[in-house]
């Protein structure tokens, strides 16, 4: 459609008039709505992962991208006399290699002590290792289609990454272990989102030493995966559906939800140059995208067996089918 045609359109409606007091209207509600999403609005970087074939469908919101990062326990790391997750960073070898010799010398079962503990579910600091070998579960074609991808040969080394940690005599994890968590100050390192960072630190459960001695990096990827798109949770947008009853009441909310600040209170907890430090991976994320029926639960069952020892590709094989039936049942309705 081109100027003229939407000029023609708002002007049958609108009855401003003139067609050039309606052309007027147009050019300064497109500098304002320009102005509004430069300034505080609606967020056009995280808006892109919302686009297809040119078109936005969906809005960004404070709370669109749930960015994971890697927790550190930088006091015992210093007293072992080793090098912190930003350290590696800074000397540009930050990778799942370097994460996995840190976890390794972090880790002391006598003292019940590890170099690493999953935070909320198994898919959360174990499905975001997948993302680090630059896959996911979930694959699409060039028309957007999506597909399981249990089948790629990334998929199967990440998760053979995941049961050397968790199984074996090189495990770093107390799997399945309620007793250890970063929380409780005997886990070194997590991966968890930043809203983390307000309930950790009002729980009356949790340590000074814990509370005074944490910081944040990167999620290592996996060496091959150098310069890769980053690791992280899902994606939320806000919509307008077709048949929407009342889409300006929904537009007015996603305006809102766009400027509002609302769980971003973790920001209150970090220093700026911890900000700094995470602010660009927004840029270039890999996200979690299996929220197509149960195959999240599917996975976190699937990374369950695993980390006890259970047979990977066996078990790539068997849910192959039921992650296909997932997605096309809400594909199709």
């Amino acid at each position: 459609m081109t100027k003229a045609d939407l000029v023609d359109k708002i002007h049958a409606k609108a009855g401003l008039g003139t067609k050039a007091a309606t052309e007027q209207f147009l050019d300064a509600a497109i500098s304002v709505l320009s102005e509004t999403i430069a300034n505080g609005g609606f967020d056009l970087q995280k808006m892109n992962y919302y686009r297809w074939n040119g078109n936005y469908y969906g809005l960004s919101s404070y709370w669109d991208v749930d960015m994971l990062v890697l927790y550190y326990r930088s006091d015992l790391i210093v007293e072992s006399g080793l090098m912190t997750p930003n350290d590696y960073v800074a000397q540009g070898n930050w990778n799942l290699d370097t994460f996995y010799e840190l976890a390794t010398k972090l880790t002391n079962t006598g003292r019940n002590m590890y170099g690493y503990s999953a935070g909320g579910e198994n898919t959360r600091g174990y499905g975001e290792f997948i993302a680090s070998y630059g896959t996911q579960v979930v694959a699409y074609d060039s028309n957007g289609v999506p597909s399981q991808n249990l089948g790629d040969p990334k998929v199967l080394e990440a998760l053979n990454f995941v049961q050397k940690m968790n199984y074996g005599a090189g495990a770093v994890v107390k799997s399945g272990a309620a007793d250890v968590s970063f929380r409780k100050g005997n886990a070194a390192m997590s991966i968890d989102g930043l809203y983390e960072v307000p309930k950790m630190m009002s729980d009356p459960n949790v340590s000074d030493v814990v509370k005074n001695n944490w910081d944040i990096a990167p999620i290592p990827l996996a060496a091959g995966n150098a310069g890769g798109a980053y690791p992280t949770d899902w994606l939320k947008a806000i919509g307008i559906v077709n048949g929407s009853t009342n889409p300006d009441a929904v537009a007015a909310f996603a305006l809102h939800m766009s400027t509002g600040k609302g769980d971003n209170a973790w920001e209150s907890n970090l220093t700026q140059e911890q900000i700094d430090r995470i602010t660009p991976f927004y840029a270039n994320i890999n996200y979690a995208n299996y929220g197509y029926g149960t195959i999240g639960e599917d996975l976190s069952t699937m990374i369950g067996k695993i980390n006890t020892g259970s047979d990977i590709s066996q078990l790539l094989d068997e849910n192959k089918s039921l992650f296909k039936a997932q997605i096309d049942k809400v594909i199709n309705g």
